[in-house]
């Protein structure tokens, strides 16, 4: 029996998935808080811009448990984002020893470079939520936003190279290479124009990570459509 070449793909995947849907069970509602355009507290906080912006973040009816949840979703995301980056980085490793094309390479690095960008991103948003009340946080919202799109733009990046390689036969080859060439661009349009495009970006984000981890469960079958 030929052995899954995604196989540790598979194995960080499934721990990407766990970790995920914890991530959800804490996620804080929204509360008529957030920016216009955005509808999930968490990618709104990251693509937050002024001082004003963030004290309205934490106008909610009930500041503490609102602020428990939303500071449980940043510690763990630490977890999630170790996942994330080994499951795309070893998907990319994969695709380069089964193509041979050097890019993959590229898109393995970017999904590593992705992991310290959002521990990063994460170190601001926690100094935000700390010390908005009493000083000045212009300085923590300057380096959040620089961290924030050098995640971002690392996955985006490594989804547009990834995308070359289910340029081929199959429905759902060619429906996976689409979804990670529209975040790249959706990326594109984001970083310029915050709006609804950024959650667009963000739910097209998850949606190439389903498709991948979908893939690498049944590569086999998805090889022969």
């Amino acid at each position: 029996m030929k052995i899954n070449p995604f196989r540790w793909s598979v194995f960080f995947g499934v721990l990407m998935l766990i970790s995920s849907i914890v991530l959800l069970l804490f996620n804080p509602k929204p509360q008529n808080n957030l920016p216009d355009g955005f509808h999930t507290p968490i990618i709104a906080f990251e693509f937050i811009k002024t001082p004003q912006e963030v004290k309205h973040f934490f106008k909610v009816s009930d500041l503490d448990t609102y602020m428990y949840k939303f500071d449980m979703v940043n510690k763990l995301d630490f977890i999630f984002m170790a996942c994330y980056a080994m499951f795309l980085a070893s998907m990319a490793w994969t695709f380069y020893k089964i193509t041979g094309f050097w890019s993959m390479l590229i898109a393995a690095v970017l999904s590593l470079v992705a992991w310290p960008a959002d521990a990063l991103e994460n170190m601001q948003i926690a100094k935000i939520a700390a010390h908005y009340q009493q000083g000045d946080i212009q300085e923590y919202l300057h380096y959040l936003n620089i961290f924030t799109w050098l995640k971002w733009g690392a996955l985006a990046g490594a989804f547009l190279i990834m995308s070359n390689y289910f340029y081929k036969r199959g429905i759902f080859n060619i429906l996976a290479a689409l979804v990670m060439t529209a975040t790249f661009v959706l990326a594109m349009i984001a970083f310029w124009q915050r709006s609804f495009i950024n959650e667009l970006m963000s739910n097209f984000v998850v949606l190439s990570f389903l498709m991948l981890f979908i893939y690498a469960i049944f590569y086999k079958k998805l090889e022969k459509s």
